[in-house]
């Protein structure tokens, strides 16, 4: 008669005969991990009947998918658009601030940032860009004193024309006089072109009860 055992320990299962329990005196060595044990404790015998269930080891079970929850999807989503939110914020008020340099830089972008703001563009500011290249002061046959000088942008883009501060001083080198100029006084447009040298000239009188001579002349840049 044929029997089957399993062993207790792997779960293997194998086929007996009855005289090797006899031989035995019941007890068995798996071949599959070498663990001894009683057989006849594990024992089935072989019939025509469908045998017993001898899979090995307990019934696998069917993995589980785990779901997030609603609120935990939904918090999140929120987190997400509000940093979005925010970002989109901060861009957006930095546009606004530098709204006319981005425009100097990519015009295309000029009638977006009009809208923006709701207000007129201006060109960008930056007296340290401005350079006086050269300058020239004498006082002509007629009395007048002929001042000029070139200005420079030194930027890659077009920059708002600064105003300038002249002081005109005595032969101590003190300044005796001081005024602002406009661009427009000096013959310059709004905007001063891109790595160009652009004139700046001025002719003017001084009056006659000044009391000491006008030899020369200092020039600052700013913007009122």
């Amino acid at each position: 008669m044929n029997f089957i055992t399993r062993c207790p320990e792997c779960k293997t299962a194998f086929h007996l005969q009855a005289e090797q329990l006899s031989a035995a005196n019941g007890w068995v060595r798996c071949g599959a991990c070498d663990h001894s044990f009683e057989a006849d404790k594990n024992l089935y015998e072989l019939t025509d009947e469908p045998w017993p269930d001898l899979s090995l080891g307990a019934a696998e079970e069917k993995p589980t998918l785990k779901t997030k929850s609603k609120s935990g999807l939904f918090l999140k989503s929120l987190i997400v658009l509000a940093i979005t939110g925010l970002v989109v914020g901060l861009l957006l008020q930095i546009a606004l601030v530098q709204r006319n340099w981005i425009a100097a830089v990519e015009p295309s972008l000029s009638p977006w940032l009009t809208k923006l703001c709701d207000c007129q563009l201006q060109w960008p500011m930056d007296a340290k860009a401005v350079h006086i290249e050269s300058s020239r002061f004498e006082l002509q046959e007629d009395g007048r004193y002929l001042m000029e000088f070139q200005l420079k942008n030194t930027l890659s883009f077009p920059l708002s024309t600064p105003s300038i501060e002249l002081q005109l001083t005595n032969s101590d080198d003190q300044v005796v006089v001081q005024k602002i100029i406009r661009p427009e006084q000096l013959g310059l447009t709004d905007m001063l072109r891109p790595q160009r040298n652009q004139l700046a000239k001025l002719i003017f009188t001084l009056n006659e009860s000044l009391p000491v001579e006008v030899v020369g002349f200092k020039v600052e840049l700013f913007y009122p």
